[in-house]
């Protein structure tokens, strides 16, 4: 035997590179809080830095492949047994040690991916501002860090990142090193990966942290339009869409494609046809996001022609919806400006749209059957064609009556209270007090404060022919009152 076949396993990989085994180790053993683990977690790092030294791997080309090997080698290790390699633990001990060579630079990881910890970091800051609960921020923080570190060792960067690289960390036999479940994972675990993972990278990307292939495909045009209703006319959280939209997206192809084919049968066997285990909780919110669902289909004219564009082939249902698409997206660049300032965006923009709209309708009308619905839908839109304006002259206005159906939702909701009203006349100055609420909330008015104002001053003597002074949009905003 020669004379460097007689050095150590560990010396001998230390020849090979400039890599010290003898010192990693020692800092190895210093990193581990507990004394009585130090011991089985320096021996697991001697032994796996010992199978390197004989398979002839040098420590910079270390990834989770060859955590892998070790942990299926039949081990014939000088003072090692095969039992060692096999056991869970002791491989997992060996991936923590990978993990700790990775943090001193050992071991060359991909430069974006050791950006991991300042990510996670404004990853977290941005679910909290969302307004996601302890228990969902921790959960989904957990399934990002697991993310990272399952790319890092897997030696893929994020512009590798795509949906079929997503599909092999949702499937993975965990090994991360940090405690992950391992072995088989139910189904229920593999959609909280694959969401938590997806909605980390849709996060990188909004951000423009980093550069990443398609996730996934594009989704159906009834969800994302869904979200977009619950987001821009519904005043939804950014995690309700989230939640709504994937809710809706397992009921739509039991849908179908054609809204007028919806009937009662259809729609009780969606709310009650859920996953096995699912909670009561469960089927009542998948009914709620099914009723709000066919909400956002009624909602205002452009449902008559969006149900004639998914039933088929419809070009001219479909140029209809292109139309008034340009109508919505003007409105969102305007929204939030001084009413002036729409009202002169509406005119120069907006109005051309309309117009060229309501004759292309009127022209369309004379080419098709008048017994068809899309003559129904044209019919429909033309007779409220002066409704449907009303926005262009009034900068005040919205296009629709979203804003003032989320309003009342609140009233509709106590409608059962109202036939306590005691009479009629009752539930009209009930009516009454109640636009006057909810017009101060549109005008930025403290409601109670705007009230009791108001009725001072009217018992005080205000003058009758004065009182437009007092109606909610003339009357300036109170700020509401701190509370001791």
């Amino acid at each position: 035997m020669t004379k460097e076949s007689n050095l150590s396993p560990v010396r001998h990989l230390a020849k090979a590179s400039s890599f010290s085994p003898e010192e990693a180790i020692k800092a190895f053993r210093s990193s581990i809080r507990s004394e009585t683990t130090r011991v089985p977690y320096a021996c697991a790092a001697r032994h796996f830095l010992c199978w390197l030294n004989l398979q002839g791997i040098q420590i910079t080309a270390v990834d989770s492949a060859v955590v892998r090997r070790f942990a299926d080698h039949d081990c014939s290790c000088p003072r090692y047994s095969a039992a060692q390699a096999r056991d869970p633990y002791y491989v997992n001990r060996v991936r923590r040690f990978v993990r700790f060579l990775e943090d001193r630079g050992d071991i060359p990881v991909i430069n974006d991916i050791a950006d991991l910890g300042q990510h996670l970091r404004r990853y977290a800051e941005q679910l909290a501002s969302l307004g996601y609960n302890r228990w969902s921020q921790r959960r989904l923080n957990s399934v990002a860090e697991h993310l990272g570190l399952w790319l890092q060792a897997s030696r893929i960067g994020w512009h590798d990142v795509n949906a079929s690289v997503v599909e092999r960390f949702v499937h993975h036999d965990c090994g991360c090193a940090e405690g992950r479940k391992s072995g088989e994972i139910t189904k229920t675990g593999l959609q909280k990966r694959r969401l938590g993972a997806v909605r980390f990278l849709a996060f990188l990307q909004e951000s423009d942290t980093v550069s990443l292939s398609p996730l996934k495909p594009r989704q159906d045009p009834a969800a994302e339009a869904f979200g977009d209703w619950l987001r821009h006319h519904r005043g939804a959280t950014e995690r309700t869409v989230e939640s709504y939209v994937f809710i809706a997206a397992r009921f739509l192809p039991a849908l179908g494609p054609d809204p007028s084919a919806y009937d009662v049968a259809i729609l009780r066997q969606i709310v009650l046809d859920q996953p096995a285990g699912f909670s009561r909780a469960a089927v009542r919110k998948a009914a709620t996001v099914l009723r709000c669902f066919l909400r956002f289909q009624a909602s205002n004219g452009r449902c008559r022609f969006y149900e004639l564009a998914q039933s088929g082939p419809a070009p001219i249902a479909t140029e209809a919806l292109q139309r008034i698409a340009e109508l919505y997206k003007i409105e969102n660049e305007i929204r939030g400006r001084p009413a002036d300032e729409r009202r002169a965006a509406r005119q120069e923009r907006s109005r051309p749209i309309i117009d060229a709209l309501e004759s292309w309708l009127r022209e369309k009308l004379t080419l098709v059957s008048q017994k068809s619905k899309l003559a129904e839908a044209i019919r429909y839109a033309l007779a409220r064609w002066a409704g449907l304006g009303r926005f262009l002259d009034d900068g005040r206005v919205e296009i629709d009556s979203n804003v003032v159906e989320r309003s009342i939702r609140p009233i509709a909701l106590n409608r059962k209270n109202a036939l306590f009203a005691g009479s009629d006349g009752g539930g009209e100055h009930w009516a009454t007090i109640a636009s006057l609420i909810e017009t101060a909330k549109l005008n930025g008015v403290d409601p109670y404060a705007y009230l009791a104002d108001v009725i001072t001053r009217i018992v005080a003597g205000h003058p009758q022919n004065q009182i437009d002074e007092l109606l909610p949009w003339a009357y300036a905003p109170t700020p509401l009152k701190a509370v001791a």
